[in-house]
């Protein structure tokens, strides 16, 4: 959300570094051939904008799911609390 190339836009702060969004671009065309060398451009962005104090990260809540013990598939997704993928939950 901090690449301002990238719509919708929800990069608030308006945070804009050259060398951040390169490095994300990089990772993008990296995660589909070399996960591993894409993964360390994702770190040393997340320090750059670390680094930068691009934003304040004020809070991580834990998540707390409670479902059924015979239902199989089910995977938290902390950016979507309340959106579930219903299609991969079985019984």
């Amino acid at each position: 959300p901090f690449n301002m190339a990238v719509l919708p836009d929800w990069n608030f702060s308006r945070y804009d570094n050259p060398a951040f969004n390169a490095l994300i671009d990089e990772a993008n065309v990296l995660a589909v051939t070399d996960l591993e060398a894409a993964n360390a451009k994702f770190i040393e962005a997340q320090r750059m904008l670390r680094d930068d104090v691009a934003a304040i990260f004020i809070m991580d809540k834990p998540d707390l799911s409670i479902i059924a013990s015979d239902l199989t598939g089910y995977t938290p997704n902390s950016a979507y609390g309340f959106t579930v993928p219903w299609y991969f939950v079985r019984r």
